[in-house]
């Protein structure tokens, strides 16, 4: 025997499905649809993000299949201002440096002055005196140290005079190395190191 249990509705009803009203049936008719419209926007939304990660997952794949690209970087309104107040200072600097450059090549060229012969005190047509003449007479003494002592006792001057004159020979050819080329070229240099060795020479007695 099986005993079948019926609810409530159904036993007052005599054992018949109860008649819905017109409002139950609107009621239940909005909440099925409800219940599906919710179904179809979780299912929606699953396939969205499946799919942008998908979408992701390329991008990704094609990035690092890509060669390293070097981006050009966009110079900003205060990186300009501050490229350009360096240009600015470098020019002043290199102005300075030039003007004292021309100074120097100015001083070591030979000024007319100096291309007159020194005669001396002439007292008659074709006798005088010379600075050599009133030179202090010197002995030669043998030296062990070889030509080069008896040449600087000979020129009159000391070795460490001698040190000093190459000294500044060697400090002046730097210096026209370093802004004879800024001045004219390879032909201020050439006058510049002729002049230096010039007074080198003079300085050693030449």
């Amino acid at each position: 025997m099986v005993i079948v249990r019926a609810k409530a509705a159904y036993i007052a009803h005599d054992g018949f499905v109860p008649a819905l009203t017109e409002d139950e049936r609107y009621r239940r008719k909005m909440a099925d649809m409800a219940e599906r419209g919710a179904i179809f926007e979780a299912r929606t939304k699953a396939y969205r993000e499946e799919l942008a990660e998908y979408h992701q997952q390329v991008e990704d794949a094609e990035r690092a299949a890509r060669p390293p690209q070097v981006f050009r970087h966009i110079e900003t309104i205060a990186e300009a201002a501050a490229r350009n107040r360096a240009a600015w200072a470098a020019r002043d600097a290199l102005a300075a440096l030039a003007s004292t450059a021309a100074s120097a090549v100015a001083t070591s060229l030979p000024s007319m002055d100096k291309g007159v012969f020194e005669l001396g005190n002439v007292s008659e047509v074709g006798t005088g005196t010379t600075p050599l003449s009133d030179a202090a007479p010197f002995k030669y003494s043998p030296s062990e140290s070889g030509s080069d002592l008896l040449s600087i006792a000979a020129r009159g001057v000391s070795e460490s005079h001698e040190a000093e004159c190459h000294s500044e020979y060697e400090i002046e050819m730097q210096q026209c190395d370093a802004l004879a080329f800024h001045m004219g070229g390879a032909r201020m240099m050439t006058l510049c190191k002729q002049n230096a060795f010039d007074r080198y020479q003079q300085c050693r007695g030449y």
